[in-house]
């Protein structure tokens, strides 16, 4: 049995979709599916680059005036086993950038949300593909229940997710690396101090971080 307690909207042109975001971020950080990968200038950083001829189909859940949930996706219209068929895919697929991509829900409300968002304009997509979604995700398991108490289809393909364990300091991330690389990374650290007089200095305030990243992605840019 599923309560649904909350009206779902259907934005279809990011002009509507920007009418979300001043609460995007907000809700993002108050759900489970909180990454960089889903917040309001990432998503309209994609669309703006990607979303050339592919038909918007964002849904808003909403209890009264408070943003409960948000489906950032895009129908896909393709052709197979002879016949056209609609899906939905979420807004960060197919361009090989975006990780763990999901639905947003605030916490505990999930399994309302996604109701809401599955019965929504149902007759206009034949399927869903969500890639790169986090197993544990609470989103993810309230669809996959949903289609279940719906006798849906459901395929799933497990990605394994390589991670790295940085150790606490420089010197010991120098000993991890290969002799060969661990010469290179001196001999560069060395030039700069010799030719260009620059000495590294390690960000040790998490208040620096902004105003870093800034130079690192104008430094980035101006490399490529």
């Amino acid at each position: 049995m599923w309560r649904v307690d909350v009206k779902t909207l259907l934005h279809e042109s990011w002009q509507d979709v920007q009418g979300l975001s001043d609460r995007w971020n907000s809700l993002l950080t108050e759900s489970s599916s909180n990454t960089i990968f889903l917040t309001w200038e990432w998503l309209e950083a994609w669309w703006n680059n990607y979303g050339r001829d592919r038909a918007l189909f964002v849904l808003s859940a909403w209890e009264g005036d408070s943003l409960e949930g948000l489906a950032p996706l895009f129908l896909d219209r393709f052709r197979r086993w002879g016949a056209k068929r609609t899906c939905l895919r979420l807004i960060g697929d197919g361009s090989h950038d975006s990780d763990y991509l999901d639905c947003i829900g605030r916490r505990g409300r999930e399994n309302e949300v996604i109701a809401a968002f599955l019965e929504c304009q149902r007759s206009r997509w034949d399927c869903l593909e969500f890639h790169g979604t986090l197993e544990c995700s609470p989103c993810l398991a309230a669809l996959m229940n949903f289609a279940r108490g719906k006798s849906w289809t459901i395929s799933s393909e497990p990605i394994p997710c390589a991670t790295l364990s940085l150790p606490r300091n420089w010197n010991n991330y120098l000993r991890l690396l290969k002799p060969r690389f661990r010469t290179r990374v001196r001999t560069t650290l060395s030039y700069f101090e010799e030719k260009i007089g620059a000495t590294p200095v390690p960000c040790g305030d998490s208040r620096e971080i902004e105003q870093w990243l800034r130079i690192l992605f104008d430094l980035h840019t101006r490399r490529w």
